[in-house]
């Protein structure tokens, strides 16, 4: 069983990929600020990264990074700040530096802060 164990990632590396285990929810948007809630599906180093969705060729413009641990039942929520009013924006997760995307309804990670 051990064995199977350690050979099965390698025919299927599916099995590697991070996987949150639900779709991220965002909270409160306010003009210059977002929560956005998370659940991953086992510990590690969860980052999200906020781009203006009118922008692709500029970086993001807030990111942060957060242990997730089975303390808190792999769940992270993160108080984005530093953002325009009346903006829209999407974000990104990585877990250990892996893209979240498996499962999860892309398009759905936007939103757009309150106008002045």
């Amino acid at each position: 069983m051990r064995l199977l164990s350690l050979l099965l990632p390698l025919f299927c590396p599916a099995l590697l990929l991070a996987q949150a285990a639900c779709q991220p929810m965002v909270g409160h948007v306010g003009m210059r600020d977002v929560r956005i809630w998370t659940q991953m599906d086992r510990a590690g180093e969860l980052e999200v990264s906020i781009w203006s969705a009118s922008t692709t060729s500029t970086g993001p413009v807030f990111q942060s990074s957060a242990r997730v641990e089975p303390e808190t039942a792999f769940t992270h929520t993160f108080d984005c700040g530093g953002l325009e009013p009346g903006t829209d924006y999407r974000f990104r997760l990585l877990l250990d530096g892996l893209p979240l995307t498996t499962g999860l309804d892309t398009t759905a990670m936007r939103f757009s802060t309150q106008p002045l």
